[in-house]
């Protein structure tokens, strides 16, 4: 009596379970997510490295602020969580 290999992924029988070829759209549809993900991963490492280099360059002649520093970090961290949150609302949107 012989035996019919099936292929675990779709139940048919298959001659070899080594001969299933990988679906390349849904790789495809994946891609521009994936990018758009990495770049704003890349940007966002980019801002965080950039704001204390600012912030030192910021201060005057007598090495002293013109402006309130807590404050300011306060405004970022604000400004921060609203893009944040327009771009889960953006990703939720489209998905």
């Amino acid at each position: 009596m012989t035996r019919v290999q099936t292929d675990s992924f779709n139940h048919r029988p298959s001659a070899s379970p080594r001969c299933r070829v990988p679906d390349r759209t849904a790789a495809h549809a994946l891609h521009p997510a994936i990018a758009r993900q990495v770049w704003l991963v890349i940007g966002d490492c980019f801002f965080i490295g950039l704001a204390p280099v600012l912030v030192h360059m910021a201060k005057n002649a007598q090495g002293k602020y013109s402006f309130h520093p807590v404050a300011v970090n306060l405004l970022v961290e604000c400004t921060k969580l609203t893009f944040a949150t327009a771009v889960l609302v953006a990703n939720v949107r489209h998905s």
